[in-house]
């Protein structure tokens, strides 16, 4: 499909205190708004063409509204020789799509995003401590409660569509989760142009809208998409280490990561639950673990004759556990290149963005291998 409009509102207010108010050295509140309308259709595609099916001047549409408001208030204290940072914040998001479809010799409206509503209250803290002049140390906590409603969401359409595809389960219209993370970062100033550091963390992720709750049954050979509404929230743990050097004609930056990544979110797929009937295959959402490791780098150099250099370059390698195979969706080796001539009134820059092939494919979801590719920019 393709988008018919998109249209995008959107409101912020940020009040920051620099003075000493109270306790707290300084603070900041910040208010947020954002609407977006959506359409998309086929309109412009091949299968909107007239047929027995299709008797309108479209043969799928997708009709989406979302909003996104939410509130944030924090605080810096000075205890001892550090800062602690604390606040609570707070977001209401919600997702409503209507998919209307040539299906079944007729027009069939689905409720694809019924209708989800997201809270989500938080609170967090986090606290720098100068061991001395060449040790930082940094720490924070965070705890979230999150909760989803799918309101659109009929008793009977979840009994006959999604629990059909989740045998097994009790699948409710709304769900909430509690979650707890930290973490703990240990800076090394060896001069004052280069910085070691190293952490480790644990952080969540609750299942957003799509995967909870998406609803698009499909005719024919055509897979449906169904959500999951029995997902658990994913828990990463994750080290990191990495170098920082800043000079007068030099920015580098790099690290690397791995990461433990427990209930994981995963694209997978269902067979046809009975085999005869309206119901088709499915794509749909589960748990599995799995465990990611990677390096990055970028450089940014200020070289002779108005010459400056960006680089970047990104890897990241998934192992889904459970079925011993390459994490689905995972990039190859990418990154950038470019050199930039700048003067005061103008410049010219080329730019070589790449990436390699990828071979590592998910073979239980029929992923193919993609070939490395090059493009050049020249501005």
């Amino acid at each position: 499909m393709d988008a018919d409009y998109d249209k995008t509102h959107r409101l912020s207010w940020t009040t920051r205190i620099d003075e000493k108010t109270g306790a707290f050295e300084k603070s900041e509140i910040q208010l947020w708004w954002d609407q977006v309308e959506h359409l998309m259709s086929d309109r412009n595609r091949d299968s909107s063409l007239p047929s027995m099916m299709v008797t309108r001047d479209y043969g799928m549409e997708t009709d989406s509204e979302t909003s996104v408001s939410g509130a944030r208030a924090n605080g810096v204290v000075k205890i001892g020789e550090g800062e602690l940072k604390s606040g609570l914040d707070f977001y209401q998001r919600n997702w409503d799509a209507t998919n209307t479809s040539a299906m079944f010799m007729m027009y069939t409206e689905q409720a694809m995003i019924p209708d989800v509503d997201i809270d989500n209250i938080g609170a967090f803290a986090d606290y720098t401590w100068p061991a001395d002049k060449d040790w930082q140390l940094t720490t924070g906590i965070r705890v979230d409660h999150t909760t989803a409603e799918a309101t659109a969401l009929s008793a009977t359409r979840l009994t006959t569509l999604y629990q059909l595809y989740h045998p097994g389960s009790t699948l409710e219209d709304e769900t909430d989760f509690t979650e707890a993370g930290g973490n703990l970062q240990l800076t090394w100033k060896l001069q004052d142009s280069l910085e070691i550091f190293t952490g480790i963390a644990t952080a969540t992720r609750t299942p957003d809208p799509q995967e909870l709750y998406i609803g698009l049954q499909r005719g024919g050979m055509m897979t449906s998409w169904i959500g999951n509404p029995d997902l658990n929230a994913v828990r990463n743990n994750q080290v990191d280490i990495g170098l920082t050097m800043t000079t007068e004609a030099t920015f580098l930056a790099t690290g690397l990561f791995f990461s433990e990544l427990d209930n994981y979110i995963y694209l997978t797929d269902v067979a046809d639950p009975d085999g005869a009937g309206p119901l088709t295959r499915a794509r749909t959402y589960k748990n599995i673990d799995a465990e990611m490791w990677g390096a990055e780098l970028n450089l940014q150099s200020a070289l002779p004759l108005n010459l400056f250099l960006t680089t970047t370059l990104n890897y990241t390698r998934g192992k889904n556990k459970e079925l011993d195979e390459p994490l689905a969706e995972t990039p190859p080796l990418n990154g950038s290149a470019s050199l930039r001539y700048d003067v005061d009134s103008w410049f010219v820059e080329a730019t070589e963005r790449f990436a390699d092939r990828q071979h590592r494919v998910a073979a239980s979801l029929q992923e193919q291998k993609t070939a490395g590719w090059n493009v050049t920019d020249i501005k």
